[in-house]
């Protein structure tokens, strides 16, 4: 009889530790964004966030520690101006650049974010000609820590 009752439990608790997993699973696919479209036709893990209803979407680059937005999106956008500078360093040596303030949304959750202002517009229409993929921006490695994004490239998934 005790083995019975011991069997019985057994199978109860290991259905229950499945249908816990089964559940934390479709929760986490949920909450994730996919970067599976853009990745296929660029090779870049690029996500979809939103600045109010504007769609905007940004290459996630954890090689960079700042974040970066294109200036010629900025007359479409909500944004506060820090009246802050920051160095960068690229192709043409070491600048200063504006940084704003934006918010960000994935439709659930909202993250303001500090963006350095710079001019990527070559860069990102070489990507739209040869790809047709519009990026605005970039989010860089500390973004990505800050918002304990986990990016999964078997899965091509954000969470």
């Amino acid at each position: 009889m005790l083995e019975k009752v011991l069997f019985i439990s057994g199978w109860v608790i290991l259905t229950i530790l499945i249908g816990y997993l089964l559940f934390k699973k479709i929760v986490r696919d949920m909450k994730s964004i996919s970067f599976e479209e853009t990745f296929n036709k660029t090779g870049l893990p690029v996500i979809s966030l939103y600045n109010d209803s504007k769609q905007l979407n940004f290459l996630l680059d954890t090689g960079s520690d700042c974040c970066v937005i294109n200036s010629k999106e900025l007359k479409y956008l909500h944004y506060t101006d820090t009246k802050k500078k920051a160095s960068t360093v690229d192709s043409s040596g070491v600048n200063q650049r504006n940084i704003i303030r934006m918010t960000l949304n994935d439709g659930d959750n909202i993250v303001h974010c500090r963006f350095v202002v710079m001019d990527l517009s070559a860069q990102f229409n070489e990507i739209y000609t040869k790809d047709k993929v519009r990026i605005h921006g970039i989010l860089g490695s500390k973004f990505c820590k800050a918002a304990g994004l986990v990016i999964d490239f078997n899965k091509l998934r954000v969470y």
